[in-house]
């Protein structure tokens, strides 16, 4: 199980809102997530982080 599966909270309301926002003003919103050893430095893990954060 990742760790955003055990309940970790990568984006929360406030910060989709915010991204949101941002988007609404034409202003271009990238994704520049670290890697953090034993957080999100597998695939599976990855790939959740950057998925989710299309949604927004």
């Amino acid at each position: 199980m990742s760790p955003l599966q055990r309940g970790r909270k990568e984006i929360v309301e406030e910060t989709a809102k915010a991204v949101y926002e941002l988007m609404t003003c034409r202003i271009n919103v990238g994704n520049q997530a670290v890697l953090m050893k034993g957080v999100n430095d597998d695939v599976e893990t990855f790939r959740e982080l950057h998925q989710k954060l299309l949604t927004i």
